[in-house]
C-alpha cells in the first residue's frame, strides 16, 4: 500500500511540476510579448518621427576640414543632431584689396581665417559638434562657415538686412547640408540678392555647401580649393544616382540650377559620382567642364575660365 501510495504521489507532483512549467514558461511568454510590442510601439514613433526629417536631407559623407591643411582629415557622416546654432566668437583678415571694384574675379578672397577654422575644429573634437551655417561681416565682404541647415534662410535674410552693402561671400569652410530643402531656397537667395561668391586656396565647399557656391550672381573657385561633389541622398532608401532621369525627385534641383545659372549637365555630374566617396573637382575639371566656377560676367553661360588672380597649389 505504501509502495502504491508512494507511486501516487510522485506521480502527481511529476505533473504538478509539469503544469507549474508550463504555467511559468506561458507567463514568460506573455511578459515577452507585452515587451516585444512596447519595443515596437517605441520604435514606430520614432520611425514615423524621423520621416519627415529625412526626406529633405543629403547624406553628406566628406572630410571635416581642420584647422591645418596638413592636418589628418577624418571621415564623417552627418548628424543633423549634433549641429548647434550657436555663432563662434571668431574674427577675420582679408588679404586682397577690399576697395577694389573689380569683383571676385579680379582680386580673389585670400585671407588668414585661421580663428574659424580653429573654432569649428575644437568644438568638433571637445564635443563632437558642428557649427550651423555662420556669417562673419566686414564692411561689404561676408565670410559663411559651417553646415547648412534649418535656419539657413533666416539667417542669409538677417545678414542681408543688417548689412545692404554685401555683396560678396567668401566660403571658408562648408562641408554641406542637413536640409537640401531649405538650402535650395537660401542659396537661390544669394543669387538674387546678387551676392558674388568666392573660395579662397584654402578653402572647401562639398555636396550642399558646392550648391551654395555655385549660386553666387558671379563666382569664383581660386585654384586649391576644394570643391566636391557627389550625389544627393534622403536616408538610405532614396539616391539620386538611382533613379531614372525623368523621376521627379530631380525637379527641384534642375529648377535651382536653371534659377542661379548653371547648366542642368552639372547637376547630372554630381550624380554620376555617387554618393560616396566624395570627388573633389580638379583644376583641369573647371578648364574643361566647369568654366562657371570663375564666372564674373554676370550672365548665364561662360565661353572661357577665368584666369586666377592669386598663385595658389593646385587642387589634386
Amino acid at each position: 500500500l505504501n509502495h502504491n501510495f508512494n507511486n501516487e504521489f510522485k506521480q502527481r507532483l511529476r505533473e504538478t511540476r509539469k503544469e507549474d512549467h508550463h504555467a511559468s514558461c506561458k507567463e514568460a511568454r506573455l511578459h515577452t510579448s507585452i515587451v516585444m510590442k512596447f519595443l515596437v510601439f517605441i520604435s514606430t514613433i520614432l520611425c514615423a518621427s524621423t520621416v519627415g526629417a529625412k526626406d529633405n536631407r543629403r547624406r553628406n559623407p566628406g572630410p571635416f576640414f581642420v584647422a591645418s591643411r596638413d592636418s589628418t582629415q577624418g571621415i564623417r557622416r552627418l548628424q543633423v543632431d549634433g549641429l548647434t546654432s550657436a555663432v563662434p566668437d571668431v574674427d577675420f583678415t582679408l588679404n586682397f584689396d577690399t576697395s577694389s571694384t573689380g569683383g571676385v574675379c579680379s582680386t580673389g578672397c585670400e585671407g588668414d581665417y585661421g580663428e574659424i577654422k580653429v573654432a569649428m575644429t575644437n568644438l568638433m573634437e571637445n564635443q563632437e559638434l558642428e557649427y550651423e551655417f555662420f556669417f562673419k561681416v566686414k564692411g561689404r565682404f561676408a565670410v559663411g562657415a559651417g553646415t547648412i541647415s534649418d535656419n539657413f534662410v533666416d539667417r542669409v535674410n538677417e545678414m542681408s538686412a543688417s548689412n545692404p552693402l554685401v555683396d560678396t561671400l567668401i566660403l571658408v569652410n562648408v562641408p554641406g547640408s542637413a536640409n537640401d530643402t531649405v538650402n535650395l531656397i537660401g542659396s537661390k537667395l544669394i543669387y538674387e540678392k546678387g551676392i558674388s561668391t568666392c573660395v579662397p586656396s584654402d578653402g572647401l565647399v562639398a555636396s550642399g555647401g558646392t550648391d551654395l557656391f555655385v549660386s553666387g550672381f558671379n563666382r569664383y573657385a581660386a585654384a586649391g580649393s576644394k570643391i566636391g561633389i557627389h550625389s544627393w541622398a534622403a536616408g538610405d532608401d532614396l539616391v539620386g544616382s538611382d533613379l531614372p532621369r525623368d523621376h521627379p525627385q530631380h525637379k527641384s534641383y534642375l529648377d535651382f540650377y536653371e534659377a542661379v545659372c548653371i547648366p542642368g549637365d552639372f547637376y547630372w555630374e554630381t550624380l554620376s559620382h555617387g554618393v560616396e566617396p566624395m570627388y573633389y573637382v580638379t583644376e583641369a575639371d573647371i578648364n574643361s567642364k566647369f568654366a562657371y566656377f570663375r564666372d564674373c560676367n554676370g550672365e548665364c553661360g561662360v565661353a572661357a575660365p577665368v584666369a586666377a588672380p592669386v598663385a595658389a597649389p593646385v587642387a589634386a
